[in-house]
């Protein structure tokens, strides 16, 4: 690795959102030719900060210097200028058109005055290059939705070389690879750590953090813990880092061990992302279901409600087998959902408030199979009431209310049905403090009323804080359960959920 100047130093980084500091007086740097890992748990602030050092937000306060340049200008187009490109978890390409030519996106050449084309001859050989330069076999010709995962993320790569990257930041890049292709990313890592490219690591897997990276930085609620080297670094003491000496402090909802009755089990549930799952839920209980990135949360609330289909395994609802083939059969059965997606899944948004409260149980604001708006603004009244939703009335398009009032919203839409199990996945994702305390107080008072509650979060001091029984989870099958009264609880969850060595193996004939 070279002792040369930074390539990118990070200075001071401070970023608020709605009044309240994400990211507070943040120093990153990073060297040609090195590794530079990011971790910390979702709210930690690494993706506020990998968009600061990317051109998507700008810093209220600090500065980004690359090249011994402080950068004046932040956008998207002006950080590539300056060498510095993002390979998005997202992969970001035209499907239809080859590999070759999603290599040159932004950066065509052209021959030619008038008029001007494409240089297709500097593009093949260009291309055929770079692919040999970092190691890998690919089919230029093909069309990008062809390739492999693995393959889209190599074009991403070379879509940043062709513009002579100094950084290039990988974010959760082997989220959605196997592991052979893992294995081939990182041998093209250690490839372009050679050829002088500087790489910010972004995961949550800490074996792998371990295997690549040269240094390794510790984010935790928007503060830089700190920066060790690889040869000091363990998972324990990463881990250690990411909780704080002290634990998270949640300020937590009373919550009971009593066992009740039990309202669904899953005996083995396999599909292509979840391995054996073996899983119990009781009646009046918030279980946490807690994971990061990839870990299997969302696709275990998908298969609930009918989104995917098991290849293997059984449900058993109040002690009856069942099968789930829809979303509309989900709720038949009684299970609500509030999707991780509140965009895309979870609202109209170019619909009224009162349409979205309404548009589960839509038959029940009906007669004769006509829709009574009446009824519809009647339910939305009683529920801006019971929520506190900030609105100027039913009529109002959700598109214009906040996230956390649209979030609100989502919820109503349930609390106006008889369900018998609510499955929230990251309810509180980007809804502001009060919101948050406003959910978490509508979750206890479900599980009050004898309903379940399945919560899945990645983020632990809510887990924590919400839970009568937590359940880790880790590549696709649940790695440990944990009661909210055990000691050196966060740190027990962190090393379960990020490492395989982490927490007690579950089964869930014990519980």
């Amino acid at each position: 690795m070279s002792n040369a100047k930074f390539v990118l130093k990070a200075e001071g980084i401070s970023k608020q959102f709605g009044g309240v500091w994400v990211l507070k007086n943040v120093d990153f740097n990073l060297k040609p030719g090195e590794v530079h890992a990011l971790v910390g748990e979702n709210g930690a602030g690494k993706s506020t900060l990998i968009k600061v050092i990317s051109g998507v937000y700008s810093p209220d306060r600090g500065k980004v210097i690359v090249a011994d340049k402080e950068v004046k200008s932040f956008n998207v187009k002006q950080m590539e200028s300056h060498g510095i490109f993002t390979v998005h978890q997202e992969i970001n390409l035209v499907p239809f058109i080859s590999a070759m030519e999603n290599v040159f996106i932004g950066s065509e050449p052209v021959r030619g005055k008038f008029p001007k084309i494409l240089d297709y001859s500097y593009m093949k050989q260009k291309a055929q290059s770079l692919v040999q330069t970092i190691g890998v076999e690919l089919n230029l010709k093909a069309p990008a939705y062809t390739l492999s995962a693995s393959e889209q993320q190599i074009i991403q790569i070379c879509r940043g070389l062709v513009a002579n990257a100094r950084v290039m930041i990988l974010d959760e890049p082997t989220s959605s690879l196997s592991a052979e292709e893992i294995s081939s990313l990182f041998s093209m890592v250690k490839k372009l750590r050679k050829e002088g490219v500087g790489i910010i690591f972004v995961s949550h897997k800490l074996d792998e953090v371990l295997q690549i990276s040269d240094r390794i930085t510790v984010l935790k609620d928007g503060e830089k813990i700190g920066t060790i080297p690889r040869q000091n670094a363990t998972e324990e003491k990463i881990v250690s880092m990411m909780v704080g000496k002290s634990g998270f402090k949640a300020v937590r909802f009373h919550v009971s061990k009593k066992v009740s009755e039990t309202i669904l089990q899953l005996k083995d549930i396999t599909t292509n992302k979840l391995r054996g799952v073996n899983l119990e839920l009781r009646k009046g209980e918030v279980l946490g279901i807690v994971g990061v990135v990839g870990a299997g949360k969302t696709e275990l609330a998908e298969v609930l409600f009918g989104l995917d289909h098991p290849k293997s395994g059984e449900i058993y609802l109040e002690g009856e087998k069942i099968a789930i083939r829809s979303p509309t059969d989900a709720i038949k059965k009684g299970f609500a959902l509030v999707p991780e997606n509140r965009r895309i899944q979870g609202i109209f948004a170019r619909l009224s408030l009162s349409n979205n409260i309404t548009a589960a149980y839509l038959s029940q604001w009906c007669k004769g199979g006509v829709i009574f708006p009446s009824l519809e603004n009647e339910v939305t009244r009683s529920f801006i009431q019971k929520l506190a939703i900030r609105t100027r009335g039913p009529s109002q398009l959700l598109q214009y209310l906040s996230g956390g009032n649209q979030q609100k919203a989502v919820l109503a839409k349930w609390l106006g049905g008889n369900f018998k199990i609510l499955m929230a996945d990251e309810a509180t994702q980007g809804v502001d403090v009060k919101t948050k305390e406003d959910i978490y107080s509508l979750v206890r008072k479900i599980a009050s009323e004898g309903r379940a509650v399945m919560f899945f979060s990645s983020y632990v001091p809510e887990i924590v804080k919400v839970s009568d029984r937590i359940v880790a989870m880790r590549e696709g099958t649940i790695a440990a359960e944990f009661y909210p009264d055990e000691e050196n609880l966060e740190h027990k969850i962190m090393m379960a959920i990020l490492t395989e060595k982490g927490g007690n193996v579950y089964d869930s004939k014990e519980s």
